[in-house]
């Protein structure tokens, strides 16, 4: 379960005890919880034999700057 949809589920849980030990009616408004998109690939562009920039629609975490979670195959076009 993703940080985001956790969090959702504690504010619901909490907001659901605190209406049953109010003793009156709360009206609370409700949202639906809707996962962040996915980030893709916007922009890629070759700086030197070695390395690549790439640009991504989305912020990304810290894992994403591991240079060992990526690859780069070089195919004859």
């Amino acid at each position: 379960m993703n940080a985001f949809i956790k969090k959702a589920a504690v504010v619901a849980s909490f907001l659901g005890l605190l209406t049953a030990c109010s003793g009156s009616d709360v009206n609370l408004p409700t949202t639906e919880a809707v996962a962040p998109e996915a980030p893709v690939v916007v922009g890629a562009i070759s700086t030197s034999n070695t390395t690549v920039v790439v640009t991504f629609s989305n912020a990304m975490n810290n894992e994403a700057e591991n240079a060992a979670n990526y690859s780069i195959v070089s195919e004859n076009v």
